[in-house]
């Protein structure tokens, strides 16, 4: 997942894309724990922002649940940010 989601900015980087939403499937699709899917999605989006500041703008997570919003909110927070 960690390295799907930094294909996915890479990819939109070469394409010049100033803005991207990435969905959380796998965590409702393949039961995959919600804990883990915003943990590896976060951590990959800032890392790879940090290396990346001009790249891309906008990175947005987007999920079909409330618990899942809240999942990511809380992770964010665990990670100072």
């Amino acid at each position: 997942l960690y390295t799907t989601v930094i294909s996915v900015l890479e990819t939109c980087a070469s394409l010049d894309c100033k803005s991207v939403s990435i969905p959380a499937l796998v965590s409702s699709v393949t039961r995959f724990p919600k804990e883990r899917c915003a943990t590896l999605m976060l951590e990959a989006c800032i890392k790879w922002a940090s290396h990346n500041p001009r790249e891309i703008t906008a990175i947005r997570m987007c999920n079909s649940d409330g618990s899942t919003y809240t999942v990511f909110q809380q992770m964010l927070k665990k990670m100072g940010k």
